[in-house]
């Protein structure tokens, strides 16, 4: 895999895109609005029917991301590709 996308859940596109280059955006709506869909996407994992340790793994890893975005000015970006390949 290339790449991951995080944003619209639905149409697969968004403001950060994991793969050969991380990109977040600067704009504070444009940040918040991620932590929003990354919220939604926590919700739908929850709702899932998979193995519980994957999904706690998914979930505590997605939610890592969302602090990192929500709480740091200058996000970490090798911490959130971390996050999201395990």
């Amino acid at each position: 895999m290339d790449q991951i996308k995080i944003g619209d859940i639905q149409g697969n596109t968004g403001q950060i895109i994991i793969g050969k280059n991380i990109h977040i955006s600067n704009s504070l709506n444009e940040r918040n609005e991620i932590v929003s869909k990354i919220d939604e996407l926590i919700n739908l994992l929850r709702q899932e029917k998979i193995d519980e340790t994957n999904q706690q793994t998914l979930i505590t890893n997605f939610d890592k991301v969302r602090e990192e975005i929500a709480d740091e000015q200058q996000p970490d970006k090798s911490k959130i590709f971390k996050w999201l390949l395990i």
